[in-house]
């Protein structure tokens, strides 16, 4: 993680000007929305207004794109429920209100079916130093949208992926003693993906043998 943000925040380049979008593209389990929420966490305070919005594409589906638009400026303008006609006034909203802030926003889980103009316009709207963070699983979603600036997060390697499961499984002891061909064989039925071995070590926490 320390070597992805240190990564992001280089591509994201704070100290520039101009307003700047950046992708973070991975197979789903492999940490983006972990990834985007951490980097938020640590530079939200840079920024004037900030929004971070999860799971896009499910709250597009079942809400409305409506729904986004709401979200979005309710929290860059730190109003409490802020309430838009339509899509237009969200947009007109976006770009009257919020042209001159400095924004940081995160979008998580984008899809191709996602109409991002309608949820933030253009990217010339946002204020000077602007940067707003997009995720997505899908690689045609990055080629719908002609994106120049992106992260791929890259699978765990072994060593991680061991350290981490045993971090789940064995929590405070981490030793591995007598478990290490357990501990082998479940790295590699998860695949190196952290979802799936933050799972699984977690439901194989405080068993023992007889009961694996």
């Amino acid at each position: 993680m320390d070597s992805s943000m240190e990564e992001m925040i280089k591509l994201l380049g704070l100290g520039m000007d101009d307003a700047l979008i950046v992708w973070i593209w991975a197979m789903g389990g492999i940490g983006k929305t972990t990834l985007a929420s951490a980097i938020y966490a640590h530079i939200s305070c840079q920024f004037k207004g900030c929004s971070l919005i999860e799971n896009v594409r499910e709250v597009s589906k079942n809400g409305g794109l409506k729904t986004l638009n709401e979200q979005l400026i309710s929290e860059i303008l730190m109003g409490k429920d802020l309430k838009v006609g339509n899509i237009g006034s969200a947009l007109s909203t976006v770009r009257n209100r919020v042209c001159r802030k400095k924004v940081h926003i995160v979008l998580d889980e984008v899809d191709e079916s996602t109409e991002l103009e309608k949820l933030i316009g253009e990217l010339d709207w946002f204020g000077f130093g602007s940067r707003i963070i997009i995720t997505t699983r899908n690689p045609h979603t990055l080629i719908r949208h002609g994106i120049t600036h992106i992260y791929e997060v890259e699978q765990l390697g072994e060593d991680e992926a061991i350290e981490l499961f045993k971090s789940k499984a064995f929590r405070k002891h981490p030793q591995m003693g007598g478990y290490g061909e357990l501990v082998h064989c479940s790295v590699k039925y998860a695949k190196e993906v952290p979802l799936a071995l933050n799972v699984l070590g977690s439901l194989l926490c405080g068993r023992n043998k007889d009961e694996l």
